[in-house]
C-alpha cells in the first residue's frame, strides 16, 4: 500500500512550499526495502503515480516472463526424460500446450513432426529455423510411442531393416507396429505406416534411434516379414532382395526355425532360404 502525505517545508513555510511524499509499504520489484518517493511540487502528484503504476507494470510483466520460462524449461524437461523424445499436444499437462509447443518450434528447440507431433531437438542444432531432422526411423518409432506406449510398439519391415543396419540408403518412409490400425501420417521428414501387430508375439530387440531407445523386430522375424507378401511394404523387389540378403549374413538359422514354427511361417522360411542360397540342413 501507498500513502500520499504532504511536509511543510520548514524553512520556507512562510512562502507556502510544501512537498509531496508518497510512502510504499510493500517491495516493489526485487528491492528489499518499500521505496520513499518525494516529490517538490504538488503538480508532480499525478506523474509520482503515474511512475507507481509503471513499477507495478514491470513486475508484473517480469511474473509473466518467470511464468513463461519456467513453462518451456518444464516442456523441455519433459521431452528429454522420455524414452523416446516425441510429444504430442495432448501428453503435456497445459492449459494451451499447442501454443507453448509452437513457440519452442519458432525458436528452434523442438521440432514440429506433424500436426500435435514434436521432437526435441538435440542441443548443438537449436537455434531459429534449424534445418536438423530426425530420421525417419526415429519419427516413426517416437510417434507411435507417444500414441501408445514405448512398449507397445517397434519398429518393422524395410525400417527394421535400416535399425540394423542392413540397409545403407534411407528411406522415405516409416513402418511401425501398433496396437491398433491408424491412418499414415505424414511429417517434416518422410511419412509414417503404422500397422496393426501385437508386439508381444514377435521377436524384437532393443535398439537405440537419434530419439531415443525402442524397439525393432529382431534380424530374423525382419527377414520372414520382409520375405511375406504382406503388408504391402511400398519398396521395389530389389531392394526387398538386397535387405533379405543383408538380413541373410548374420542370421541365426537355429533361432530363426524357432521363430517360423511360433508364428505358422515354415513356408515363408522356405522362401528366405531360397533366396538366401540357404537350404535346409
Amino acid at each position: 500500500m501507498c500513502e500520499v502525505g504532504r511536509e511543510a517545508d520548514h524553512s520556507s513555510a512562510s512562502n507556502g512550499n510544501s512537498s509531496c511524499v508518497i510512502h510504499c509499504n510493500t517491495a516493489v520489484g526485487t528491492r528489499s526495502e518499500p521505496p520513499i518517493l518525494v516529490f517538490g511540487e504538488p503538480a508532480s502528484l499525478s506523474t509520482s503515480l503515474t511512475v507507481l503504476a509503471q513499477m507495478y507494470a514491470q513486475t508484473r510483466s517480469r511474473d509473466r516472463v518467470n511464468a513463461y520460462n519456467r513453462t518451456m524449461s518444464q516442456i523441455v524437461d519433459d521431452l528429454a526424460r522420455r524414452q523416446l523424445r516425441v510429444g504430442s499436444t495432448r501428453s503435456f499437462a497445459l492449459e494451451r500446450p499447442d501454443t507453448e509447443l509452437q513457440r519452442l518450434s519458432d525458436a528452434g528447440i523442438v521440432l514440429q513432426l506433424a500436426k500435435g507431433l514434436y521432437a526435441l531437438v538435440p542441443e548443438p542444432y537449436r537455434s531459429p529455423g534449424t534445418a536438423w531432422r530426425p530420421t525417419i526411423e526415429g519419427a516413426a518409432l517416437g510417434a507411435a510411442a507417444t500414441l501408445h506406449t514405448p512398449n507397445e510398439v517397434a519398429l518393422i519391415g524395410p525400417s527394421a531393416a535400416r535399425a540394423h543396419r542392413c540397409y545403407p540408403r534411407a528411406l522415405g518412409t516409416g513402418y511401425v507396429a501398433v496396437p491398433h490400425q491408424r491412418r499414415a501420417r505424414t511429417t517434416a521428414t518422410g511419412r509414417i505406416r503404422f500397422v496393426q501387430r501385437d508386439v508381444n508375439k514377435l521377436d524384437i530387440v532393443r535398439i537405440e534411434t537419434d530419439l531415443g531407445s525402442g524397439y525393432a523386430t529382431s534380424i530374423e522375424q525382419t527377414a520372414l516379414d520382409l520375405c511375406r507378401s504382406r503388408p504391402d511394404w511400398g519398396i521395389s523387389d530389389s531392394t526387398r532382395h538386397e535387405m533379405i540378403q543383408l538380413l541373410a549374413s548374420r542370421i541365426d538359422w537355429t533361432l530363426i526355425d524357432e521363430i517360423a514354427r511360433d508364428t505358422r511361417g515354415v513356408r515363408t522360411l522356405q522362401r528366405l532360404r531360397a533366396l538366401a542360397d540357404r537350404p535346409a540342413t
